[in-house]
């Protein structure tokens, strides 16, 4: 979600939110998400008043993606943190999930080619009824 976030507030942020964030966001020394019920995509601070967090779900990919649930209680921030106003936040999230379905999907295309190539170095030096699996007409 955070490279989701960053694109949605890098190409359609205001020229004050690019400003106080991009660097941040795109360098990875601050990281994004998305949430809230309103129709507002907006950006507030992990330090911000009113903001807490839950304990971090049990995920296989917690050291590099810790997620967890967002407690919002009396947040104020300035309006420099809308990314996208009252009335497009609810496009922007869709943008985001189409974003999110091209990114998966080109994640997973790299995933099998590593095992396609993983699998192509073990079978053609494997050696099996006196030649390599690679000879062989079954592979």
């Amino acid at each position: 979600m955070h490279n989701i976030c960053t694109f949605a507030g890098c190409g359609y942020g205001t020229d004050a939110f690019k400003e106080q964030w991009a660097r941040d966001l795109t360098s990875g020394r601050k990281l994004a998400n998305f949430a809230h019920k309103d129709m507002v995509m907006i950006a507030i601070p992990a330090d911000a008043p009113g903001i807490s967090f839950g304990p971090l779900y049990d995920t296989p990919s917690n050291d590099f993606l810790p997620m967890s649930e967002m407690y919002l209680e009396n947040v104020v921030v300035s309006e420099d943190n809308t990314i996208l106003p009252i009335g497009q936040g609810f496009e922007g999230s869709l943008m985001a999930i189409d974003i999110a379905r091209v990114s998966i999907a080109s994640g997973c295309c790299g995933l099998m080619q590593a095992a396609l190539d993983t699998a192509f170095s073990y079978f053609k030096n494997r050696k099996m009824f006196g030649g390599k699996n690679l000879d062989l007409e079954g592979i």
